[in-house]
């Protein structure tokens, strides 16, 4: 698939763009047709969903980058905003084709209804971002104690990075993630008990941050910490915005300080 996309890359080849968008729309009408027949489990489904968004997103990326002029460079950027989009696209469409909700039920159900925006709610995610400021001093004191410097890789993973990707790291990917890993994923993994579910979605959370290649993987800590008390959090109140507000924040003191850092 990665050989494909780099091919397709080439602007020259907008048959080539059309073919696999096609082809990916194409087979999910016996998929959905085999779904709703009963041949496919829940899980199957949202896996299927999720590769099939995953697909076309990251050729659209593709595309959208060739015909922006930006340096080869800045690909990954063009690919992480893509890979960013499927987890907030692939529940939302599974909610609403598959479990045939409306958006505005499926956003309900995602913990971002208007019924969940409470004031109380503000003051959580408020702990929740001073928790992960208590963990950056903690980790700041471990590197002093252990005479190491810790590094987040954070400016060299984002260096270069175009003003839109900080961003969308700021802004718009946060509430992709909590979507993904708390709003949709705990939800349905409930059923689990001893909060397993909270400890799975947080486990391939804090995996996504494994590319950082921080000092003792800090950045993987930090993010199955936070995960863990996010999820605990969402499955208190069943409102994804005390850690999307939380999530935001962090990220956008992290922008800030790499801007100045750059500077």
């Amino acid at each position: 698939m990665l050989a494909l996309l780099e091919y397709l890359y080439l602007p020259s080849s907008a048959i080539g763009y059309a073919g696999v968008l096609t082809a990916a729309v194409v087979i999910t009408l016996p998929f959905y047709i085999a779904a709703r027949l009963g041949k496919l489990t829940p899980v199957a489904v949202f896996i299927f969903v999720y590769a099939l968004v995953f697909i076309i997103l990251e050729v659209l990326s593709y595309i959208i980058f060739a015909f922006s002029g930006a340096a080869e460079g800045q690909l990954l950027f063009y690919e992480t905003a893509g890979l960013g989009f499927s987890f907030l696209l692939a529940p939302l469409l599974y909610l609403t084709i598959y479990k045939r909700r409306s958006i505005y039920q499926s956003i309900n159900y995602l913990g971002l209804g208007r019924d969940s925006l409470k004031l109380r709610f503000v003051a959580v995610a408020m702990l929740l971002f001073l928790a992960l400021i208590l963990l950056s001093v903690a980790a700041e004191i471990a590197g002093e104690l252990l005479n190491t410097q810790i590094n987040t890789n954070t400016n060299i993973v984002f260096a270069g990075a175009p003003i839109w990707f900080l961003i969308f790291a700021a802004l718009i990917e946060p509430i992709n993630e909590e979507v993904m890993f708390r709003g949709f994923m705990i939800k349905n993994l409930r059923f689990l008990p001893l909060g397993l579910g909270i400890i799975i979605s947080s486990l391939l959370f804090a995996a996504g941050h494994i590319g950082y290649n921080s000092t003792y993987g800090i950045e993987v800590i930090a993010a199955f910490a936070f995960g863990m008390m996010a999820g605990y959090v969402f499955r208190e109140t069943d409102s994804l915005y005390p850690s999307v507000i939380a999530h935001i924040a962090i990220n956008t003191i992290g922008v800030m300080a790499l801007l100045i850092l750059l500077r």
